[in-house]
């Protein structure tokens, strides 16, 4: 809204306090719609990465990975939005590639996932010994397997699988039996666990990438964006304050209360 502009209805109607009025509204408007999709860009973005990283669970995943909060919008010339993340250990993880180590000089119970049909999955939390109570709940009998200047291997008699996951199953004890006399039995020694003293995850998150790129251009986005809302007309002449402004704050939002 020009300067002209607001003399020449201030000189028509008197109403020159409204006319600053709706020239305030008008801008707050346009910087808080501004920020909130300038916030959605941004969180969209990160969560599409997260998506498409590989992480199990990742599409559900997501939403809590990246939300985002907004602070001022509809209210202030300068309102402001928080990017955060409900789980910030994972995300940090597989974002830096991490490297996990054994406590108290024991091993990590790495999963094959060759052997589990895919992602092993265990209750959140398992030690050691849990996971291996659990591998010997499914495999049956476990056996270690040391191999000098080697990873040491944890390895089953299995019978491959049939089912659309594939993997292994537990043999049966006259597969077992036969198998022990030296007989055809179908069974395989499957390596369930490697068992190393750390591990390093994979790089399989961007969102350092994404954000950095985003702190870059915010000015000219944010720009941008202004420009297309504050121009924006709703048919009866310049845009002052949008619904989703009022259904939001109310009253607040109406010129005359700035």
């Amino acid at each position: 809204m020009s300067a002209s502009y607001i003399q020449l209805r201030a000189a028509l109607d008197g109403s020159f306090q409204y006319e600053i009025d709706a020239a305030r509204g008008n801008i707050i408007n346009a910087m808080g719609l501004s920020m909130e999709e300038l916030a959605d860009e941004l969180v969209g973005k990160l969560r599409t990465d997260v998506e498409r990283s590989g992480l199990s669970g990742a599409a559900r995943l997501k939403t809590a990975a990246w939300r985002r909060k907004l602070y001022g919008v509809g209210l202030s010339m300068s309102p402001a939005a928080q990017i955060f993340s409900k789980v910030p250990v994972i995300i940090q993880a597989f974002e830096n590639g991490a490297t996990i180590r054994a406590k108290g000089g024991k091993g990590l119970l790495i999963p094959n996932p060759d052997a589990w049909g895919g992602r092993a999955r265990f209750k959140r939390g398992g030690n050691m010994g849990s996971l291996w109570a659990a591998a010997e709940a499914k495999f049956g009998e476990l056996h270690v397997v040391k191999r000098p200047g080697k990873a040491t291997l944890v390895v089953a008699q299995l019978r491959l699988g049939t089912g659309a996951r594939g993997g292994f199953r537990k043999a049966s004890t006259s597969a077992l039996r036969r198998s022990a006399e030296g007989k055809a039995s179908g069974l395989a020694s499957v390596v369930v666990f490697v068992i190393a003293k750390e591990a390093k995850l994979p790089r399989l998150l961007k969102g350092s990438t994404i954000r950095a790129r985003a702190q870059r251009d915010v000015p000219a986005r944010m720009e941008s964006l202004f420009l297309k809302y504050f121009s924006a007309n709703d048919g009866s002449g310049p845009r002052r304050i949008t619904d989703r402004a009022v259904r939001r704050y109310g009253a607040a939002a109406l010129p005359g209360d700035w």
